[in-house]
């Protein structure tokens, strides 16, 4: 894991590289405080890199790295969890390895297969690779957009980084806020496109590479999830499937040379994790975790966890992020994310992480997407509900059980609230013009008229979720443990379990009222009961709306207060002192726009 940046003047502008460079790389120095590398030549090429060692700690693993017949220069964010094998298939070919490090492997496996080498890549990766031969450029980013890749390209010039903040540290790019991309946010607390908070800076988009030369550029989609659904299977044989495919994907997440540990908290996905991974280590394993004591079941998850770690004998570690120290640290962390993405879950993010730095753990895994590829958030219970209905009348058979479910899903999903519920709807809107809400709507319409036609509700929901909110927890998880040095993984973002459950049906997902059925009853035997059969969904639980009330809401109110920033563009700051003041005297819940507020006033005042 690493931090990369560079440049490209294409037209061969004169500039003092060095300079320019060196800066930029010094905004993600978090990123690899372990060595550092840089590159130029005469053709206007500018390289650098900043290691974090993982695998190969020797300096067979520098980079920039060159290949042996001094042709490429690779700069390279990530792991390739299957390296082995594929250096395994390239020996056979005759190709022989300076060390024995991922990079090597990835910079040997372009040059043998060419462009196509990301198809036989199993990991997380953003790469750049300088042909100095024909003065190209290849990039690629890996299949689910696990790690970043940020860039800008005109025809002059193309500047690139794994953080916003580098490119913007180039004296070409200008600041200037991207309305559309903040709209979204606030909005949909996530982007529906690669666009970025600054205007011309956008992200590779995952599973694409991006090719340039002087005579242009060309982004092509090398893999994306396609739903190709199995009616014909039963559950017990998707069941057999994922557990080889899990126990696979998580052996595989713990190759490296440094110290490994995982996330651990109340939840089914991080207790998988430690319940397999502790097994395949032969010493001591570390655990961290956030919860809060005393704060109700809806926070403290202290039950479970002590319940997964004294079953598995792991070394634990905890932390509790208290009020004071959230609102000192909060502009920070909104500068470390570069635009702020999703909710308050950064909070608990940054000061585990923090604790795993302090006991020099390098590696973590987490279980970061189980909730979208198999419907673990409430709404997917009305989702399955309108999918039992569209396959009866598609005349696919489905389970009486569940078709007696229905009323049931669409309780539990919220679907009877708006008949039920006696408080009167709040009109007031964050947004100066009200239209801003309606056409970041469209757009989200047609986001999802993009994922295809014929695709049921469940299903739809499940690729949204994939291709646009998945990527802002991604998005935090990168930032919250890179600014520790800490490589945080997935696995159960392995393409090849996402495959799998892009074939699984929704009746199968949601079963007898269980969120992500065929998941959890998978781990049966392996994950403790007390965990399987907790219905209380958490997530990084975070008492923003409880402190935002109390002991934050002096910071809420000086923060939101009225001022001159360019918020006001945006922002109707009226209405948003009156949400305020009925939010702390508890007539109205408005934690969700008072946060996403409160992120984007602290962002501009960090950026302008």
């Amino acid at each position: 894991m690493c931090g990369i940046t560079g440049f490209w003047n294409i037209k061969y502008t004169d500039c003092d590289s060095q300079t320019i460079l060196k800066k930029m790389a010094n905004t993600i120095s978090h990123r690899g405080p372990d060595d550092e590398g840089y590159y130029f030549d005469e053709k206007g090429i500018a390289l650098a890199h900043k290691r974090l060692s993982i695998i190969d700690l020797s300096m067979a693993g520098h980079q920039p790295m060159h290949s042996d017949d001094g042709r490429y220069v690779m700069v390279y964010n990530g792991e390739i969890y299957n390296y082995l094998e594929i250096s395994d298939n390239l020996k056979k070919e005759g190709i022989r390895f300076r060390g024995n490090s991922d990079s090597e492997v990835l910079l040997e496996a372009f040059k043998f297969y060419g462009e196509d080498c990301v198809k036989h890549f199993n990991g997380m990766f953003a790469f750049v690779i300088w042909d100095k031969v024909e003065a190209t450029i290849f990039a690629a980013r890996d299949r689910i957009g696990i790690k970043p890749l940020y860039y800008y390209l005109t025809q002059n010039l193309f500047v690139f980084g794994s953080e916003i903040k580098a490119v913007k540290a180039h004296p070409a790019i200008q600041n200037v806020a991207n309305d559309e991309a903040i709209f979204n946010y606030l909005n949909f607390s996530h982007q529906l496109d690669n666009q970025t908070w600054i205007n011309n800076i956008f992200q590779l988009d995952p599973g694409h590479t991006l090719s340039i030369s002087r005579n242009g550029s060309i982004k092509k989609c090398y893999w994306k999830p396609t739903v190709a659904i199995d009616y014909s299977r039963s559950y017990e044989s998707f069941k057999e499937e994922l557990a080889w495919r899990i126990e696979e994907a998580i052996s595989l997440h713990q190759r490296s040379d440094v110290p490994i540990g995982a996330h651990l908290s109340g939840g089914i996905d991080s207790s998988a994790i430690v319940s397999i991974a502790s097994k395949l280590h032969s010493g001591e394993f570390h655990t961290f975790s956030s919860a809060f004591a005393g704060m109700g079941i809806q926070y403290d998850e202290n039950k479970e966890i002590n319940e997964v770690k004294n079953r598995f004998n792991t070394i634990h570690h905890q932390v509790s992020a208290n009020p004071q120290k959230v609102q000192d640290v909060l502009p920070q962390l909104i500068g470390m994310l570069d635009e702020p993405v999703a909710g308050p879950a950064i909070l608990p993010m940054y000061f585990v992480n923090e604790l795993i730095n302090q006991n020099n753990i390098r590696v973590v895994n987490g279980g970061q997407g189980v909730d979208e590829l198999f419907g673990g958030y409430r709404p997917f219970n009305t989702l399955a509900a309108h999918n039992l209905i569209s396959l009866v009348k598609q005349g696919i058979h489905v389970p009486f059980s569940e078709l007696a479910m229905i009323p049931a899903y669409f309780y539990r999903g919220g679907s009877f609230n708006r008949l039920f519920n006696k408080t009167v709807p709040s009109k007031l809107s964050i947004f100066n013009d009200p239209s801003v809400s309606q056409n970041a709507h469209l757009r989200y319409q047609n986001a999802e008229l993009a994922l295809g036609s014929g695709l049921l509700k469940f299903e739809q929901s499940m690729l949204m979720n994939l291709k646009h909110y998945l990527p802002a927890l991604l998005h935090q998880e990168d930032r919250m443990s890179m600014n520790w040095s800490i490589e945080s993984r997935v696995p159960f973002l392995d393409h090849r379990l996402v495959e799998l459950s892009l074939t699984i049906p929704s009746f199968y997902k949601v079963k007898q009222g269980s969120l992500k059925s065929v998941f959890r009853e998978t781990l049966r035997g392996k994950v403790p009961n007390l965990i399987l059969d907790n219905k209380v969904k958490r997530g990084y639980p975070t008492p923003i709306s409880a402190w935002s009330r109390n002991e934050m809401s002096g910071f809420f109110t000086k923060t939101l207060a009225k001022d001159n920033s360019p918020i006001n563009n945006f922002i109707n700051m009226d209405n948003v002192q009156l949400m305020l003041k009925d939010h702390i005297s508890g007539k109205i819940d408005y934690t969700s726009a008072l946060w996403s507020v409160l992120c984007t006033k602290i962002w501009f005042n960090n950026n302008f």
